[in-house]
């Protein structure tokens, strides 16, 4: 990411905590432990927050990797469904990062939706 090759150790770490899945580096801890460490860190509940919501709100949710979508779905759903503002589109195909993944595609998403808002 820095523009530079990661040390040994760096990638001897990475090696034993992380694993590649469909050409994607993964932490292999099943989803419901990354749920689970992720409320743990997270102390705020999302629906009350979705509910004060005062703007119309595009949220973008990552279709892959398929093997925690079911985990992050749970979590999107109450989200959109808590405020009539929030419009939730699902990009079956893009992973984590959609601006890298698909620039182009994610331009025409954010500038179709913008149009009637502006």
């Amino acid at each position: 990411m820095f523009g530079a090759a990661p040390t040994p150790v760096i990638a001897a770490y990475a090696r034993e905590l992380l694993t590649e899945v469909d050409g994607e580096i993964c932490d292999p801890s099943p989803p419901e432990r990354l749920a689970e460490l992720v409320l743990a860190v997270v102390r705020q509940d999302a629906p009350a927050r979705a509910e004060r919501i005062a703007v119309p709100t595009l949220l973008i949710a990552s279709g892959q990797p398929g093997a925690s979508r079911a985990v992050r779905e749970n979590a999107w759903q109450p989200f959109a469904q808590a405020s009539p503002l929030i419009e939730l589109h699902v990009a079956e195909d893009w992973g984590h990062n959609p601006i890298l993944q698909d620039p182009n595609a994610l331009a025409v998403l954010v500038t179709d939706w913008l149009e009637p808002h502006l």
